[in-house]
């Protein structure tokens, strides 16, 4: 079977293909998606965590400290934004269905019968949260997509503004 040649035409089209696909791989992976919003939440984790991606489940047996290791065997650290902060009060509502007030109550209830301490909560003020979850091996929090860092940490889950404006109590006016 005999091999053409290929027409100018082709092989600049050929050529303009592989600068678009060089292109595509040195965009850095953000996890950015255009229909994402600033204000959506983002479950992010150290990079030694052994999961890409994360359950309202998962989350909420994390949080509640009824699950302690990843797969693997490494323990789990889960840093809780301040109760009065806003993603704070989306995530309890989001994976507890109920405010941070009453979600850390009934917590510390179960946790006082098994001897276990609640979740560190640590602002997100100079980048501190991001930075403790980059620091810490098994450490998994949450910040809004607006804070997120990209390389400080891997994103697990996004809730969308959209979904938690469904179950957020709205402030009265």
């Amino acid at each position: 079977m005999g091999s053409r040649q290929l027409s100018e035409i082709e092989r600049m089209v050929g050529v303009g293909l592989a600068f678009v696909l060089l292109a595509l791989l040195a965009i850095p992976q953000t996890g950015w998606c255009a229909d994402e919003q600033p204000e959506d939440l983002v479950v992010v984790a150290n990079f030694m965590v052994p999961i890409d991606s994360i359950t309202i489940e998962d989350l909420r047996a994390i949080f509640s400290k009824m699950r302690k290791t990843w797969t693997g065997g490494l323990a789990i650290e889960p840093i809780h934004a301040p109760d009065e902060s806003k993603e704070r009060l989306i995530f309890s509502w989001v994976v507890f269905g109920k405010s941070p007030q009453d979600a850390v109550r009934d917590g510390e209830d179960r946790r006082i019968m098994r001897g276990d301490t609640p979740p560190v909560s640590v602002s997100n003020q100079k980048n501190r949260r991001l930075r403790k979850v980059f620091a810490h091996k098994g450490s998994i929090s949450y910040v809004l997509r607006k804070d997120y860092l990209a390389g400080v940490s891997k994103v697990l889950a996004v809730i969308p503004v959209a979904q938690y404006r469904q179950v957020v109590p709205q402030p009265q006016k």
